[in-house]
């Protein structure tokens, strides 16, 4: 009977039974775990777990179809986004007197603005868009205040919403 070469033996893929038991990772595989979970890269967390930058893809290719390996993962993605969800929670917790003194004030803008943060902190609103719609707002109550006031904010507006400049040079 011919003999297996032992180049074929390592070629194979490890079954489950040649696995670690569920919750005993490997520092190493431990440390790929780790890096996948910030940044789902496979082959930038292979590098930063110390495995061979030339075949990092194809380690974390293989990695990436241990259960023991997808659990842990699934476990870290969870206490990074349960530690982000506390402090957004803790952000917006520290504007709500502000809140309060700003509405008993009657500073409807300042009021706006503290709910605008706290939107943004909550990632519901990105870039310019609470800014548009309050600069709009501004520019319909403020109609006393002269035309000088309403070119300001229809400058800001357009502002807003002009294309933003690519420059070929570098930073």
């Amino acid at each position: 009977m011919p003999r297996k070469s032992a180049k074929t033996e390592k070629s194979r893929p490890p079954s489950e039974e040649t696995l670690p038991a569920l919750g005993v990772l490997k520092p190493q595989h431990e440390a790929f775990c780790q890096a996948y979970a910030r940044v789902p890269n496979g082959a930038a967390a292979a590098r930063a777990a110390g495995y061979s930058p030339g075949g990092a893809a194809y380690r974390a290719r293989d990695l990436l179809k241990r259960s023991d390996i997808a659990v842990r993962v699934a476990e870290l993605r969870e206490e990074i986004e349960n530690s982000r969800q506390a402090k957004i929670d803790a952000l917006i917790a520290k504007l709500e007197p502000v809140y309060d003194a700003t509405l008993a004030a009657g500073d409807y803008d300042g009021v706006m603005q503290v709910v605008e943060l706290q939107a943004r902190i909550a990632g519901f609103i990105q870039g310019g868009q609470a800014l548009k719609a309050r600069l709009r707002l501004a520019a319909r109550t403020k109609d006393t205040a002269g035309s000088e006031t309403m070119m300001s904010l229809e400058a800001a507006l357009e502002e807003l919403d002009a294309p933003a400049e690519v420059s070929d040079e570098s930073p």
